[in-house]
């Protein structure tokens, strides 16, 4: 889990919106808008994210990722 405690974002008007490149919610918070794209990135690897947050009480983020071992087998 990854957790702050800053401005968070109201998901009920940007859910669809949070994982884009250079998405910001919020203007003069020091922010550029890639953090949330790059933890998106997450998913290529098979990992699911879930954000809980709400405006003006912080965020947090759940990260898993498909433990699963796959074996890669020589042709013979």
């Amino acid at each position: 889990m990854i957790q702050y405690n800053g401005i968070g974002i109201d998901l009920e008007t940007y859910r669809e919106q949070s994982f884009r490149h250079k998405r910001m919610f919020h203007r003069g918070y020091g922010s550029n808008g890639i953090g949330l794209f790059k933890i998106n990135q997450i998913r290529t690897f098979l990992g699911n994210i879930e954000v809980i947050s709400e405006s003006g009480s912080g965020s947090s983020f759940f990260v898993n990722f498909n433990n699963r071992v796959h074996t890669l087998q020589q042709d013979e």
